[in-house]
């Protein structure tokens, strides 16, 4: 856990690691201009990922080895969106997201060796 006082210029430049696959995940789709209970859920869900990934990255800005809370975001979105993928064959969103996630789960790995 990040226990340290945040300064506020601090949490503006976080954005270096982890934080454009958060930004990804936070942005509206546009697939998802109806609200109903699908995209409820899916917004729910992706500003969920989303903060959790942004947290990861601001983790990882004060301690390089604290990668948890991003290996977790990104191991889940690998697997649900690869999921997704494999039964949709849809490169956008599932493939493009399935892939950055791997890349990532890839990049935090090599951060601890």
């Amino acid at each position: 856990m990040c226990s340290q006082t945040i300064p506020f210029l601090q949490v503006i430049g976080f954005v270096e690691e982890a934080g454009n696959l958060a930004m990804l995940m936070i942005l509206p789709r546009p697939e998802n201009h109806l609200l109903d209970l699908r995209s409820l859920v899916s917004l729910a869900a992706g500003l969920f990922f989303g903060f959790v990934a942004a947290y990861g990255a601001l983790c990882i800005t004060y301690n390089s080895r604290n990668v948890t809370p991003s290996f977790f975001v990104a191991f889940i979105m690998a697997i649900v969106m690869g999921v997704r993928y494999r039964r949709s064959r849809k490169v956008m969103p599932a493939g493009i997201v399935a892939g950055l996630s791997l890349f990532m789960i890839l990049r935090l790995v090599c951060m601890l060796l």
